[in-house]
């Protein structure tokens, strides 16, 4: 993981752990969220893989600044709240959680 955010926002992270798996039955994919701090880094786009790149400290009164979609917003609040990884099945348009478990260890 750490690699890979570095190849395509040039940032040099901590990973600290996985926060959630989201499985989209919509589209049969499944998303796996970690949390992690920048440390250091000229973050940049990549050319093919990122079209804009910023870090930002997240909390409850800026994420709906950040982030507008409901499926990803309780991604965020999963990783900002839980200890351990939230675990969920749903489908998108509209959003409609099949199955959750709030927080694996």
């Amino acid at each position: 993981m750490k690699r890979e955010v570095l190849e395509e926002t040039g940032a040099l992270v901590t990973v600290e752990g996985i926060t959630g798996v989201y499985h989209n039955m919509t589209l049969s994919v499944v998303c796996i969220v970690f949390k992690g701090t920048h440390h250091s880094g000229e973050i940049r786009p990549q050319p093919g893989e990122t079209r804009d790149v910023v870090f930002q400290k997240m909390t409850d009164e800026n994420m709906r600044q950040w982030v507008t979609r409901e499926h990803f917003l309780i991604r965020l609040q999963d990783a900002l709240e839980n200890e351990g990884a939230a675990v969920e099945s749903y489908y998108v348009k509209p959003y409609t959680l099949v199955h959750r478990i709030e927080s694996y260890k």
